[in-house]
């Protein structure tokens, strides 16, 4: 099990290196995966309220007994794996993380990936094909690489919601649901020990 300097040390090789490889395969592709972000009050709150129909089921599966074993299999993987080490980490180390993944992931899969794609299979591909992408590269069960895979559609589509395509709006979402997230495995964590009850063993 990892402890915290060991998480955040990894989370940070991984989404920066993601960063790095995105911009290099950019340069080589000639494909600017900073081209559609911009800075905008209007797409940040966009963002911010777009993160509820991410953030609604979430909550639910973290808090609520769920018959569905594949969700109870998520559960038990993250708490086992993350649990401990994402209660010894601080609220603003845990915002670090995910501000790290949101910044990252979205520059490659939707600043890079499905905007290269765009240019050649049009809209509907290139938001299919980046998300099945975001999917396989986050697969610990099927059943999380089904809710990553889903997850990215929204991201990829959100890149447009504001009109003009912006990075930003995408990134805030991911930054601000993969926050959530942490915090709530975390207190998932605690609340139970680190050990689902029988029910929720998958």
């Amino acid at each position: 099990m990892l402890n915290k300097t060991a998480f955040i040390r990894l989370a940070t090789l991984f989404e920066a290196g993601l960063l790095f490889l995105a911009l290099g395969l950019g340069w080589l592709l000639s494909i600017d995966p900073l081209a559609r972000l911009r800075g905008d009050v209007g797409d940040l709150t966009l963002g911010l309220l777009a993160v509820l129909p991410l953030y609604i089921p979430l909550q639910w599966m973290l808090t609520r007994p769920c018959e569905l074993v594949w969700v109870n299999r998520i559960k038990q993987l993250m708490t086992r794996m993350l649990g401990e080490c994402l209660g010894q980490c601080r609220r603003v180390e845990l915002l670090y993380v995910a501000a790290l993944a949101g910044i990252a992931e979205e520059v490659f899969f939707r600043g890079l990936v499905q905007t290269g794609l765009e240019q050649t299979f049009g809209t509907f591909w290139a938001v299919l094909f980046s998300s099945l992408l975001f999917g396989l590269v986050h697969w610990v069960t099927p059943g999380y690489a089904l809710m990553a895979g889903a997850a990215g559609v929204y991201l990829g589509l959100n890149l447009y919601v504001g009109g003009e395509p912006n990075l930003l709006i995408p990134m805030v979402i991911h930054t601000l649901y993969d926050y959530l997230a942490l915090l709530g495995v975390a207190k998932l964590c605690r609340d139970t020990g680190g050990v689902l009850s029988p029910g929720e063993d998958g």
